[in-house]
C-alpha cells in the first residue's frame, strides 16, 4: 500500500533511496528533508545537530547515535517511506537550526558580493 501525502507529517523519520532523513514540511507533492548521518563520522558541519537518545526512542533507527544535518533538501512525496517519528521538541530545535543556517548563508553571500545592508562584517548572525 502506498503511502499518500497525508500520510506524512513534520518529524517523520523517512528512508529515500538507501538514505535515512527528517521531514520537515510537506507541500503539494514535495517534501523538505534534513539527512541523518552517523554521529561518528569524521566530517562535520557548522548545521550538524546532536540528539539525544531519548528523543530517537520513537525514530525506529538501528543505530540511535545519529546527527542531523540542519541543510534542507527538497524531494518528491512518492519516494518517501516512512520508518518512524522524532518528538516535537527535536523537530523544532531543526527548524530553528535551519532558519539560523539559512540566515548564515544569506550573509555569506552578501559578503561575497559586496553588498550593503545587515550583511557587514561583525553582524554575522549567531
Amino acid at each position: 500500500m502506498a503511502l499518500s501525502v497525508c500520510d506524512f507529517a513534520s518529524g517523520d523519520v523517512v528512508q529515500v533511496g538507501r538514505r535515512l532523513m527528517l521531514l520537515l514540511e510537506v507541500s503539494g507533492e514535495q517534501s523538505v528533508l534534513c539527512p541523518l548521518f552517523p554521529a561518528g563520522e569524521d566530517m562535520r558541519h557548522r548545521a550538524d545537530l546532536q540528539p539525544a537518545w531519548c528523543e530517537l526512542i520513537e525514530a525506529n533507527l538501528k543505530n540511535a547515535d545519529v546527527k542531523v544535518r540542519c541543510v534542507p533538501q527538497i524531494h518528491p512525496v512518492v519516494r518517501l517511506k516512512k520508518v518512524g517519528r522524532v518528538g516535537a521538541n527535536l523537530t523544532y530545535r531543526v527548524r530553528s537550526e535551519v532558519l539560523r543556517e539559512q540566515a548564515r548563508r544569506t550573509c555569506e553571500l552578501a559578503l561575497e558580493r559586496g553588498t550593503r545592508g545587515y550583511a557587514r562584517v561583525g553582524m554575522v548572525p549567531r
